[in-house]
């Protein structure tokens, strides 16, 4: 289920929030290479802040915590 732009599974994990974003900070990897190229630093820094960390802390206030799985962390940090 999808609330606010944030997955849940049933037993309130944060697997899927983690998966999904990961997965979509993955696409966007290259397209900020591309980007990249073209713009400015500074330009380029606020795209990559906007588009990326946007993605990589929804939610992150509420779910890092012992609940969280140890490869919900690794899955972020190889992101990161």
């Amino acid at each position: 289920m999808k609330v606010l732009g944030i997955y849940f599974d049933e037993k309130l994990s944060w697997t899927p929030q983690i998966k999904t974003n990961t997965n979509k900070i993955s696409r966007l990897t290259s397209e900020l290479k591309f980007l990249r190229k073209r713009l400015s630093k500074r330009s380029s820094l606020k795209v990559t802040t906007c588009q990326y960390y946007g993605l990589l802390y929804k939610g992150s206030q509420v779910w890092p915590g012992s609940h969280t799985k140890a490869a919900d962390i690794n899955r972020l940090n190889s992101v990161h």
